[in-house]
């Protein structure tokens, strides 16, 4: 993976993302640090919380009976962390404690379809993957 191409594509200034957490909990946001804390309802995408972060995969597909979490950070073992379903949302969501640092991740679905997150701050290529879904974790 070319480091400079995932610098430039995590080059997200921190007002552009600050503005993205607080429209994406409504605005009823706390904010601690480069931290994002929804209160209430799950958010879709990667959430950075004080106990780690909050992975929520959406699928309106009823076919989907599983959702598992890899990534670089669990050297991309597929039986990674399972996920779990929520029927009143229909989301998937974990919660992974990560240190702060620059990783890739992927969801897969059913046991075989590794898919990149849609709401990721960016999917980049990869020679592995096709794509793969970026997180960028600061210091709190």
């Amino acid at each position: 993976m070319n480091s400079s191409l995932i610098m430039k594509c995590i080059g997200l200034s921190i007002a552009a993302a600050f503005a993205v957490g607080l429209s994406a909990c409504g605005g009823e946001d706390t904010v601690k640090s480069s931290s994002i804390e929804c209160t209430g309802t799950i958010q879709l995408g990667v959430n950075i919380l004080s106990n780690g972060c909050r992975f929520v995969y959406e699928s309106k597909n009823i076919q989907v009976k599983s959702v598992v979490l890899t990534g670089d950070f669990m050297k991309w073992t597929k039986k990674g962390k399972p996920m779990t379903y929520n029927s009143n949302t229909g989301y998937w969501s974990v919660i992974h404690k990560l240190d702060p640092g620059v990783y890739q991740y992927l969801f897969i679905i059913n046991g075989t379809n590794w898919v990149c997150d849609p709401l990721a701050i960016a999917n980049v290529p990869d020679g592995t993957y096709g794509k793969v879904s970026v997180i960028e974790v600061n210091e709190p």
